[in-house]
Order: C-alpha cells, then structure tokens, then sequence
C-alpha cells in the first residue's frame, strides 16, 4: 500500500501546535552551522548527504519546542564528538525519551537488530513542523514505533537501510504537559531517576 503523509498526518488526534518564533529560528540556524562545520570532520557525516544541515535544524528546533512545552530544558546546545551525545535527548530530565522532528514528512526512526527482527529501543515524542508552526504529535512507546515504521517512506538513499518512516499518527498518546509525559510514562522502564 503506498502511503499518503497528508493522509496520515490527518489522523494525529490531539497534537500540541506551538508557534516558532523569528528568534527561535535565528539562535538554531547559528548554531546549527557551527554544528555542521564539526560534524563534517567526523567519518560517520562525510557520507551523510547535502540534507545534514536542514536535518539538523528541524531536530534542534523540535527540542526547542519541546522545551516550551514541558517547561523544562534538556537540550544541550554543545558541539564535541557524536559518541559523546548518543543518549536520548530527555536524558537530563530523567527520561530514556527522544525527539524525532521532520519537516511536513514522515519522521525517520532508527530501529535496531534484535534476533531476526527490527525494533525501536525508546519512546519519541514525535514533531512535524510546517512553516512557523511546530505540532508535537504524540509520544510514541517502542512497540507502536516498530509496528508503523516503514522503509519505504525514507527517501534518501544514505538513510535507506538505517532508517524508517513513522506512519502512525493516529497511535500516539497526545501530550501538552511535563505531567502528561510523566503520567504516560509511569509503570514503565523509561523514567531512568530523577523525573518524578
């Protein structure tokens, strides 16, 4: 079945919509080109195609908005060595819970090998932006991750093969509060300290 964003995207049920400020958009562009300039000297980004950049900012903008919508800072507006940022993006706030962010696209997901299958590893709180308008659509739990993640919706040949498109929408648990994440959350192994 060929899939239709538009379509899919219609079946989100609740996201929060944050407007993006002309302010937001300057601070993530300066960083994002001092960001790119590091990145291109490590070995894993010289193969990365000409959409680093834009890739980029569509994430750091996304953990912006997340941000002002939990009212709580996580993101860490460093540059060092890749190896020394893989965590999830909520880490400091206690959380094993990433941000996935596209532009007016499917969201890519990295699913990894277990045994003969692919699955997600963490929750991601799901953002597509449109113009000045950020919607955070939903936490999504790994196994709805791995269940409506599709190939086929990557569109670049140096992701296919890694990455995975979220279709999903309509899946996602809306969250508009610090509270709502946490109450989604509770019971399960994704609050690592500290959050509560």
């Amino acid at each position: 079945m060929r899939r239709n964003f538009e379509a899919d995207f219609a079946k989100c049920l609740h996201p929060a919509i944050l407007t993006i400020e002309p302010n937001d958009h300057k601070e993530i562009w300066r960083f994002v080109d001092l960001f790119v300039c590091e990145k291109r000297k490590e070995q894993t980004y010289q193969d990365d195609g000409s959409a680093l950049r834009k890739r980029c900012y569509d994430g750091f903008l996304a953990e912006r908005m997340v941000e002002r919508l939990l009212n709580r800072k996580f993101s860490v507006l460093t540059v060092g060595h890749s190896a020394d940022y893989n965590e999830p993006d909520l880490v400091r706030l206690g959380l094993a819970v990433g941000v996935k962010a596209a532009d007016n696209d499917y969201p890519l997901m990295e699913l990894h090998q277990n045994g003969n299958k692919k699955e997600a590893l963490r929750p991601e709180l799901i953002c597509v932006r449109r113009e000045n308008i950020m919607y955070v659509c939903g936490l999504a739990m790994p196994d709805i991750i791995t269940l409506y993640s599709d190939m086929d919706l990557v569109h670049t040949r140096e992701a296919r093969g890694r990455k995975f498109g979220f279709y999903g929408f309509e899946h996602l648990i809306p969250i508009h509060s610090w509270e709502d994440l946490i109450s989604a959350l509770k019971n399960t192994k994704y609050i690592i300290g500290g959050a509560i």
